[in-house]
Formats: C-alpha cells, structure tokens, sequence
C-alpha cells in the first residue's frame, strides 16, 4: 500500500540532520537498504532529499524522503509504497507534494 505523510516540526531543526535521523531510522528497520541522493524544491524552496529502496515481505518497496524550512518549521515529507504499485500511484504522490504551499513570514532568528 503506498502512504504519503507530512511532518511538521517545530522549531525548525536543520533539515540536514532530520534527513540524516529519518535516514538512521530506516538503516535500523531494513538489513538491506539502497541509498540515492535526490534533489527536489517544493514551494520554491530546495529540499534535503533521499530516495530509498529496501525489502519487505520479499517485496521491493520504495521511500521518498523530502526535508525543508517551511515558515517558522521543517517540513518532512515521506512518501512510500511497493514498486509495482508505485508505477500508477508515484505521479499522484508527487503531486501532493508539488501541491504544497505555506505562508510563514517569521521565521525564528539565526537560523540562516
């Protein structure tokens, strides 16, 4: 079943290291995981970005990890599913994505 979700965090931690921990979290729950970096922008902002391939269930299943500043947040987006599936449901995933906006005009001081 492919799943899309969206994570909030507030305090805006540095996107690199909320990429780096999800990263840490899925080396944990797979034996075998396939890393490739990946670039994306979503609201015109560029993100932090991972792809990941792993088995479950002897099936082979796909993650797409999307990290960054969103207002006074970061923005997590995690979208998954088996590869066969994700043929027909990967463009309705990533179109979610691209659909996202958000308007936050203070971001916290020092950050940049």
């Amino acid at each position: 079943t492919s799943f899309w979700t969206l994570s909030l965090l507030s305090g805006r931690p540095d996107p690199k290291r909320v990429l780096r921990e999800v990263m840490e979290t899925f080396r944990g729950e797979y034996v075998e995981i396939d890393e490739y970096p990946a670039q994306a922008v979503i609201h015109q902002t560029e993100c932090q970005a991972c792809d990941l391939q792993f088995m479950q269930y002897e099936l082979i299943n796909s993650a797409y990890l999307r990290v960054c500043p969103a207002g006074s947040r970061t923005a997590l987006i995690l979208y998954q599913g088996m590869d066969q599936e994700l043929e027909y449901t990967r463009p309705v995933l990533e179109a979610i994505t691209a659909s996202l906006e958000w308007d936050d005009p203070d971001p916290p001081v020092g950050y940049y």
